[in-house]
């Protein structure tokens, strides 16, 4: 697992949280389960851009990002704390990859747990009610390991 620093880009990505969560006010499709649910994406989105070098998507936009944040990939976020299970809703339509991130707020660092496909996680999921309506899912267990190809550097440290 390479743990990936958070401490120089947490706040541009509370800045982008909060922009994505007065967008979002409203929206019968937001569903804010925890006072930092945007951060916590965010910063998801951010180990992955940090960890692949595949640029982050900024853009604000009022129908949403088509269900991926990436080229093919959706990622999940959980605060290591609460990292049980991959979730998704029941109904949500979706082929491509999942990827599975844990950050610490307080700590500032975040790291890919892994990955499964879309079609293995439909196959492999339970329909659980974690306490907000029926919902697919997986334990994080089930993930496939992700290994970066190379040595990561960023700021011109490694990063083991």
């Amino acid at each position: 697992m390479n743990k990936i620093c958070l401490k120089n880009v947490y706040e541009l990505a509370e800045k982008i949280a909060k922009e994505r969560h007065e967008q979002k006010k409203g929206y019968e499709s937001c569903l804010p389960l925890s006072d930092n649910y945007e951060l916590v994406g965010v910063l998801g989105e951010m180990v992955f851009s940090l960890v692949t070098q595949i640029p982050m998507d900024t853009e604000l936009r009022a129908e949403g990002d088509d269900g991926y944040d990436f080229h093919m990939v959706n990622i999940k976020t959980s605060e290591e704390h609460k990292a049980r299970h991959l979730i998704e809703f029941t109904d949500k339509e979706f082929n491509g990859w999942y990827v599975f991130v844990i950050v610490h707020l307080e700590k500032r660092y975040g790291w890919i747990e892994g990955y499964i496909h879309s079609d293995e996680f439909k196959d492999m999921a339970e329909t659980i009610d974690f306490g907000y309506g029926e919902r697919l899912a997986i334990s994080i267990e089930w993930l496939h390991e992700y290994e970066p190809k190379k040595p990561l550097v960023l700021n011109n440290v490694y990063l083991a």
